[in-house]
Formats: structure tokens, sequence, C-alpha cells
């Protein structure tokens, strides 16, 4: 089975990628399964901020639960599948010790992706605090074996989608 990483900044349109395509997993679930563990009484906007910082920080943890859930779709027998929302050199390397992986690198202008967080209620100052602890984006974004650039409409990136289905997708 073949790991197909979308890396991106928040905002880019990595989920809007993921789902176009069947068989993917987000790390976000993941996380918030982590968060259901091991909090109860406390605000979500406490958690969000508090937890994710956190789980980058034990990214171990992250990885390893990543890892499972990745393993439990083995018996599955498919070919690939999309991994939603990976952020370190970390996760990389240690999923490469299971599975071949590939990177693909959703980028689009700092203005649309801040513009698209804000109509979702993300305030600025959050955003902007956010992007300080994803060191490792631009690079993993550097070696991106595919890039879909969301520069412009939704048609535009299904576009981009189709190109990814229709020429890339089926040599590997």
């Amino acid at each position: 089975m073949i790991v197909i990483c979308l890396v991106g900044f928040s905002g880019s349109g990595k989920t809007l990628v993921a789902k176009h395509f069947e068989n993917t997993v987000y790390v976000t679930d993941i996380i918030k399964k982590e968060i259901e563990k091991k909090t109860k009484n406390f605000s979500e906007e406490l958690i969000k901020d508090t937890y994710y910082l956190n789980l980058y920080k034990h990214e171990d943890l992250l990885t390893k639960n990543i890892i499972n859930k990745l393993l439990s779709k083995l018996e599955k027998k498919i070919k690939y599948i999309f991994l939603d929302d990976v952020k370190t050199k970390l996760q990389i390397k240690n999923l490469k010790k299971y599975f071949s992986v590939k990177i693909i690198s959703v980028e689009s202008h700092k203005a649309d992706r801040i513009n698209r967080l804000s109509a979702l209620g993300f305030e600025l100052w959050k955003i902007l605090q956010w992007e300080k602890y994803c060191f490792d984006i631009r690079l993993l974004q550097n070696q991106a074996d595919y890039k879909i650039l969301n520069f412009g409409t939704l048609k535009n990136l299904s576009a981009e989608i189709n190109k990814l289905k229709n020429s890339w997708l089926p040599t590997i």
C-alpha cells in the first residue's frame, strides 16, 4: 500500500482534495479521538489551542496512532490511501518505516488561506500563531512528488484534482 501524504498550510485546500478520494485517513480525526480520551470537562477552544500543539510536540504518539489506523486498512488490499494534513518530517520518516510514501503539496496564497479560515470562524492571530509551529511544512512541500496549486476557484481546484487522478496516480 502506498500512503499519499497531503501537506500544506491550514486553509490551502488539503481536505477538499482528500474528499475527492475514497480511501482517506484524516489526521484531525485521530487527534480528535485522542482529545476525547484525555479530556472531558474543558472548553473546546482551550482543548484545541493546547492539545493540538502538545500532540505535535509529542508527535511520536500521534504518528503511532496514524500508523495503527493505516495498518488497519492493509487487509482491504487498497493500492493507495490518502493521509490528510501531515505536518512534520518526523511523521514522514516514521511512515516510511512501514509504507511506501508519496507527498502531494497543496499550495495556496497566504491571503487566500487566511480569508478561508476567517470565513470558518478562525481568528487571524490564532492562524498566524499556529503557523509558527508548522516548521516543516515548507520543507515537505519542497520534497513533494506532486503539487496541486489552489490559486483560483473551486472549479480550478477540481481541474487540478482531475489532472492528479488522470495523469499522476496511474503511474505510481
